[in-house]
Formats: C-alpha cells, sequence, structure tokens
C-alpha cells in the first residue's frame, strides 16, 4: 500500500461537506442464478448488502470527520427502495444523514450519475465518494460521469489519500504502479479496497440509526428527466467445456493438447 504523504494539521473543517454514494447488491456469500424467463439475475432469499468498495469510501468519509478535516457526512443511495437498508448501515457506521432517490431497477449508469451531479448541487458537498467499481457489475463508470457532469476533478481508483486546505492528494492505483496526484476542491474520489479498513456498527448504533429519518429526492425534484439509453438483450451462462484431466510429465501434456487439437 502507498505511505501517506507527510502529516500536517488538518484543514478546517467550516462548511466541508462530504457525500459519499452507496448501492447495494445481493450478499456474495449467497449463490446468484440465472433468471429461466425475463432474464436478470436471480438472488432468491439472500440478504442485501453494502457495496465493499463504498464501505470504504463511508470510512475514510467518517475518518476525516472524526478527525476534524470535515464537518458533515452525508450518505445518499440513488436505486430501488429496498436500498434504504444501506442508508440505516451507514448512518449506523457513522454518517450523519442519509439522503434517498429512490428509481426503477436495473437503471443506467449515465442516469445514475447524473442524479448523483444533481443531488451534489442540491446538498452544495464539496467532496463525492464512492467505491470504484460495483463488486457485481464491475463497470467503473459512474462517478466518473458524475464528475464530468460537474465539471468538477476526479480521482480515480485511490489507495491512499490526503485532505489538505483547498485540495486532496492522492496515490492512485494503475498498471503500472501508484501514481500521486492531486486535485482541487470540489472533486470525486473512487476508493479502492486497500485505502482503509472499514469498522463495524454497534448494537447501540444500529437501534439508533433505526429511527433517524432520511431524506428523500424524487428525480423531478432534482431536475433529472430519465431515459435509457442502453438495453440490455439477455443472460445466458458459460458454455460449459470439457473437464480437465490430469497428466504425470510434459510428454504426456503435449500428448493430450495434440489430441484435442491446441498443438500441430
Amino acid at each position: 500500500m502507498p505511505e501517506p504523504l507527510p502529516s500536517s494539521p488538518p484543514p478546517s473543517a467550516d462548511g466541508l461537506t462530504a457525500l459519499v454514494a452507496l448501492r447495494q447488491l445481493p450478499d456474495p456469500a449467497h449463490p446468484a442464478r440465472l433468471r429461466l424467463e425475463g432474464g436478470g439475475v436471480e438472488t432468491g432469499d439472500g440478504a442485501l448488502v453494502l457495496n465493499p468498495f463504498d464501505e470504504i469510501a463511508l470510512e475514510q468519509a467518517v475518518q476525516w470527520r472524526e478527525s476534524g478535516a470535515v464537518a458533515r457526512v452525508i450518505a445518499a443511495t440513488v436505486g430501488e427502495a429496498s436500498w434504504e437498508g444501506g442508508l440505516r448501515t451507514a448512518l449506523a457506521l457513522g454518517a450523519d444523514q442519509g439522503v434517498r432517490v429512490v428509481v426503477p431497477e436495473g437503471m443506467e449508469p449515465l442516469n445514475i450519475a447524473r442524479l448523483l451531479a444533481a443531488l451534489a448541487r442540491r446538498l452544495g458537498v464539496d467532496l463525492l465518494l464512492g467505491g470504484r467499481q460495483g463488486a457485481d457489475l464491475d463497470q467503473r463508470q459512474t462517478l466518473a460521469m458524475t464528475a464530468a457532469l460537474l465539471g468538477w476533478g476526479f480521482l480515480p481508483q485511490v489507495a491512499a489519500l490526503r485532505l489538505e486546505p483547498g485540495e486532496v492528494h492522492a496515490g492512485c492505483s494503475l498498471e503500472r504502479g501508484v501514481e500521486w496526484r492531486a486535485a482541487r476542491l470540489p472533486t470525486v474520489i473512487s476508493c479502492d479496497l486497500r485505502l482503509v479498513q472499514p469498522r463495524y456498527a454497534s448494537l447501540p448504533a444500529i437501534l439508533k440509526a433505526r429511527r433517524h429519518p432520511l431524506i428523500a429526492f424524487t428525480p423531478f425534484e432534482l431536475g433529472v428527466a430519465l431515459s435509457q439509453t442502453l438495453e440490455t438483450l439477455g443472460f445466458r451462462e458459460p458454455v460449459s467445456r470439457p473437464p480437465g484431466i490430469r497428466v504425470n510429465s510434459a510428454a504426456e501434456m503435449v500428448a493430450a493438447l495434440r489430441q484435442r487439437g491446441a498443438l500441430p
């Protein structure tokens, strides 16, 4: 993991607000199956959980609030009505406020980005954090498009962070290693799993979060007209392959590959 920048006093928290974008997905511990009719993934009775990458972003924002670097942490979901549980979890983990925008299932990333951008403007936030990707679809599109719509800087796949007065310094994970970048506030940050270790919510915090009021917006109230430009044509299982075989030597492996036509 990249080393953080040299320590310095935290910036003033006066008026500095962090918005954390959250999404829920089926618990990876439960097997998923393709629906026989209508397409999509059948998750069965498995519970919905917070996207692990988004948990990292939330933990980073809460740590900044606890250190005095930001004054307020707002958790937000743009998704189905069933995602309210994720907001309650975020409140139990330390978020100050929960905001939800309910949209139909299967909304494409560009629509989500439009709503997040409108939400960031409406709430007047200085930082927008989220996971670098969803652990289910791995699209990595939404936060980059949100930054473009807002005209803000974008720090991708961040594995180390330091908040300075008026700007953010980040170690971004790239294929060739870690590259340090800086962006002026306001900015959008997509968080890697190596950034921080998320905490567990205490039972008193969970009980308190159940009673905490949530703020709700509709796309109309945010001035966003939803339009689907992408269409999912279908889902299908991977083509089955013949089972592998065990060989005892390199010669047997070469012979087996030739038999299967993989070698001349």
